[in-house]
């Protein structure tokens, strides 16, 4: 994946995990799915790529 803006990445990994542990994921689950909110994000240009809550519950679904 290449990196095309990463202004946002810290904000949208720390909302991701605290959106995960609040769906009730454990610690590596909650990681994985910061990590990989704030890889989109950085993949995109602006706020584009930051993913919505429906895209959150989908990859949350399928980590557990």
């Amino acid at each position: 994946m290449e990196t095309k803006d990463s202004c946002g990445a810290g904000d949208t990994f720390h909302g991701a995990f605290a959106w995960a542990v609040a769906a009730g994921a454990d610690t590596a689950a909650a990681l994985d799915i910061a990590s990989w909110s704030a890889a989109r994000k950085c993949a995109v240009f602006g706020n584009a790529g930051i993913p919505d809550s429906i895209q959150l519950q989908q990859f949350l679904a399928d980590e557990v």
